[in-house]
């Protein structure tokens, strides 16, 4: 399986169990029951989807080969985005 489709799945794994599990989350701890949470929790779900935006990328030449490529949500509780900010941060120190 290439890592591209294994990544993907992970991904979708991920998101179900917020999809799932996140109103009983918030009964049983409150305190994460704001709208900041809720607003992470969002954009995570969106990330990688039309909601969150994109860019449409083709041949000038010939018209064709079309690409779509999704914008990233940049939020703290995505698996995506958050390793993508933790590399970038890593790279920032000087060993």
């Amino acid at each position: 399986m290439k890592l591209a489709v294994r990544f993907k799945q992970k991904l979708l794994n991920y998101k179900s169990v917020f999809y799932a599990y996140w109103a009983l989350f918030t009964k049983v701890y409150p305190r994460y029951d704001t709208d900041y949470y809720l607003a992470e929790i969002e954009k995570m779900l969106n990330c990688g989807s039309d909601e969150g935006g994109f860019a449409l990328f083709g041949c000038y030449h010939c018209g064709k080969g079309h690409h779509k490529i999704f914008f990233s949500c940049k939020s703290e509780v995505c698996y995506k985005s958050a390793n993508q900010l933790t590399t970038v941060w890593a790279g920032e120190w000087d060993f």
